[in-house]
């Protein structure tokens, strides 16, 4: 997959959809100009633009006016700090980064989200992808039996 989505943060510059379009070959319009959903891309959780959906390992969610899907692929990074009760040791809150593959018309690719560095949010033939948050928390002690890791995202409009 490319990455070609563009970060939104300091001096960072909106790439459309286009791009990727031109990567991955001609993109089918719907009836109001979006890309029709990829009919073969699966997906386990149905949403509407601007909704926050949890997602585990692997689940992907579709968002039905964008016909965006988007997919937890893994947790790549988690240097958060440990959350328990009293804890003041940590000097800095950390950062958690996550792989999403995402899917619209024709073109798929992978993002990188973050939780506390950038890129937090990217855009997409104009929606925004927003990382909202990454669970479980890590702690002190470790789990015998760890949860494993959700992520929640927010599919938005973007605004110019």
């Amino acid at each position: 997959m490319n990455d070609i989505l563009s970060p939104i943060g300091p001096a960072a510059v909106a790439v459309t959809f286009g791009a990727l379009a031109a990567c991955a070959g001609a993109v089918p319009t719907g009836p109001e100009g979006g890309a029709e959903p990829t009919a073969d891309v699966r997906f386990d959780v149905e949403a509407e633009v601007g909704d926050t959906v949890r997602l585990g390992i692997g689940e992907a969610a579709r968002f039905g006016e964008a016909g965006l899907v988007v997919r937890f692929d893994r947790l790549v990074a988690d240097s958060r700090c440990p959350v328990e009760p009293g804890n003041g040791a940590c000097v800095w809150e950390g950062d958690a980064e996550v792989a999403l593959d995402l899917a619209l018309g024709d073109g798929e690719t992978e993002l990188r989200l973050h939780t506390r560095l950038d890129p937090r949010v990217a855009r997409l033939d104009g929606y925004e992808i927003a990382l909202v948050g990454v669970l479980p928390v890590p702690t002190f002690e470790p789990s015998p039996d760890p949860a494993p890791p959700t992520v929640d995202v927010t599919v938005r409009r973007a605004l110019e």
